[in-house]
């Protein structure tokens, strides 16, 4: 592991979440640079190994959030959040910052339905259909609300804990 990499893994982190915070994007600017990071530390610390070690981070990433950014859950700037972090934290790192991701995104998604008018309204009315739903059997009373009232959750928070769990935490989850 390269001396900087946990300089460039703090840094991405918080360009990466602050972001997110703000704009609801994570600019490719960022995502690149992690990237690029990542390979050009890999490169001079193990050579073409410490490369390679960095493009499989990077294709973990992908193929952990492909399936849920192709079914909408997740923007593309936090596909490429977490491939950056791949990049700099190899397969295994990757797959322990998805971990802590998960858990943490599951945590914010709590918190912010929590802490939202629209979010408490929208758990209250799911908790009515679904007593609905057992009393009666009938799954239409399932039915989603019209219109697109989704609420926004800063994942790249998330991506970001879990990146910074991978890289100080090591070993915690995997590897």
């Amino acid at each position: 592991m390269h001396p900087f990499a946990d300089v460039v893994v703090v840094i991405l982190a918080a360009a990466g979440a602050g972001c997110d915070l703000r704009t609801h994007r994570i600019p490719n600017l960022v995502t690149a640079t992690g990237m690029v990071a990542g390979a050009l530390l890999g490169w001079s610390a193990l050579g073409l190994e410490g490369a390679s070690r960095a493009a499989l981070g990077c294709a973990t990433g992908l193929a952990l959030l492909g399936a849920p950014f192709a079914l909408g859950v997740v923007g593309a700037g936090d596909v490429k959040f977490l491939m950056a972090f791949g990049a700099l934290l190899g397969p295994a790192g990757t797959l322990t910052a998805f971990l802590w991701a998960t858990a943490g995104g599951g945590l914010l998604a709590l918190v912010v339905l929590g802490l939202t008018s629209r979010g408490r309204k929208r758990v209250l009315t799911s908790w009515i259909q679904f007593k609905n739903f057992v009393y009666t059997r009938d799954v239409s009373v399932l039915k989603p609300s019209q219109g697109r009232d989704t609420i926004a959750v800063p994942y790249g928070l998330a991506l970001a804990f879990g990146g910074l769990m991978a890289q100080f935490g090591r070993g915690m989850v995997v590897g």
